[in-house]
């Protein structure tokens, strides 16, 4: 089985056909953390001049993120970005922004397709890596700068940490939130209780529904 078909596999299991955001919202069970850091302001600004992202708003984000990534029984063995590109695009150069800015070796499998929508036509492609002792702080981090004016923006809400053999998909989507999802709530039951601090509570009486309930 390619890296892709094992990717579609987990979003099946996920209950969709293909991958729709937000994941928390098109999947039936989830957790959707909060990621950002209120004790911090997320800019500094220097006597005026051009706003800078602060810092520590930046290594509180990627702690929680890490938390979440850790936690998992499995941790991830499979990892697919996401790009959709404009005519004058290539894959190539696709590949080489996002290796250039995660330090990730190339894609072991790349799958694109030409599509469109009701006025262009463009390139929708996934990277996939197979991951193995894989090290998650420079990726995670470059996702958490993506939509701050200081990362690449290609990697915003398009990156995919799965843990293919239990159907478990950890999506950083910015520096805001992240979702956790899977088929069986027993898989992240654990993370709901250890981490319920991180939970988002906009989403919390959903979530609590969830994982509070006795099963049948």
């Amino acid at each position: 089985m390619s890296i892709y078909e094992s990717f579609k596999k987990v979003i099946a299991s996920l209950g969709m056909e293909e991958l729709t955001h937000p994941i928390f919202y098109n999947s039936p069970i989830g957790i959707r953390f909060n990621i950002g850091d209120n004790c911090n302001e997320v800019y500094i600004d220097k006597l005026g001049k051009e706003l800078l992202v602060n810092p520590n708003y930046i290594m509180a984000c990627l702690e929680r993120s890490l938390k979440i990534y850790h936690s998992l029984k499995s941790e991830p063995d499979l990892l697919a970005i996401e790009g959709y590109l404009c005519e004058n695009e290539s894959v190539e150069d696709f590949i080489s922004s996002v290796v250039s800015a995660t330090d990730l070796p190339q894609p072991n499998e790349i799958k694109s397709e030409l599509t469109h929508d009701d006025e262009d036509e463009f390139i929708h492609v996934f990277l996939l890596w197979n991951l193995n002792d894989f090290n998650p702080n420079k990726l995670l981090e470059e996702i958490i700068k993506a939509d701050l004016g200081s990362g690449n923006f290609f990697l915003t809400s398009s990156v995919y940490f799965v843990c293919a053999k239990d159907n478990v998909l950890f999506h950083l989507y910015d520096d805001r939130g992240a979702d956790l999802v899977t088929d069986k709530k027993e898989k992240i039951q654990h993370i709901y209780y250890e981490l319920n601090d991180l939970i988002l509570d906009y989403d919390r009486e959903k979530i609590d529904d969830i994982f509070k309930a006795k099963a049948r």
